[in-house]
């Protein structure tokens, strides 16, 4: 599996349990924003191990990944903050959703397309192996 497809499969599960947050209200909407709070933790954490430290070396990508290593800490923060059963959570989860779509644009057009050029597929493979094996790890030590 290429890199890119799996990283948007990711990217797509992270839109989908935010959207079920925002969709949701009361205990639901909580348990649906732990989901997705957890799961970006995951991700961030896999990102900043595997994937960001590719891109802190070379000059084209290390803007870009310099520049997702400080969104990712926004978003963390943002993670912490917000309350889903405060009467504001609904704006502020937008400003996120809003951020988190930027942030994935830039991935998936610019960050992992650089990253992955020239890269042979097994090996993409491999890495996407790496990750799916450190995610389930992460999962069941969150449990």
């Amino acid at each position: 599996m290429e890199f890119l497809q799996w990283m948007k499969g990711e990217h797509q599960e992270a839109r989908q349990l935010l959207r079920k947050a925002l969709q949701s209200d009361g205990r639901a909407r909580e348990q649906a924003w732990q989901k997705f709070c957890d799961e970006m933790r995951i991700h961030h954490r896999l990102e900043e191990k595997y994937l960001y430290p590719l891109g802190e070396g070379f000059g084209p990508t290390r803007e870009i990944a310099v520049h997702a290593i400080e969104e990712t800490q926004k978003t963390e923060r943002l993670l912490d903050e917000l309350d889903p059963s405060a009467s504001w959570f609904a704006e502020e989860a937008e400003e996120l959703q809003r951020m988190l779509e930027d942030h994935i644009e830039e991935e998936e057009n610019e960050l992992v397309p650089k990253l992955m050029d020239g890269v042979p597929v097994d090996q993409q493979s491999k890495l996407v192996q790496k990750l799916q094996e450190a995610k389930q790890f992460e999962m069941q030590s969150a449990r």
